[in-house]
């Protein structure tokens, strides 16, 4: 081994980087969806009100973009 030689567990950080911000990804998608559907009425095809608690979503994805940057952050960490 010499002094050259760069450690293999950066490529691991890497795929579980990719890997976690696929998961927020998709979770934001269903989340979304999932929101949309309480919000909007299938058989009356109606609208409802915003109310107070639909300020969760917009914290949800505030806190989403704070972990995906977070993570392209940790990915772009100089390891020397």
């Amino acid at each position: 081994m010499s002094f050259s030689d760069q450690p293999t567990y950066g490529n691991w950080r890497h795929i579980g980087c990719f890997v976690f911000g696929c998961v927020i990804m998709i979770g934001n998608a269903l989340f979304l969806l999932s929101w949309y559907f309480t919000y909007y009425d299938l058989s009356t095809q109606e609208y409802r009100q915003l109310g107070l608690q639909d300020l969760v979503v917009p914290a949800v994805l505030a806190a989403s973009a704070g972990m995906l940057w977070l993570l392209y952050r940790l990915l772009l960490r100089d390891t020397n």
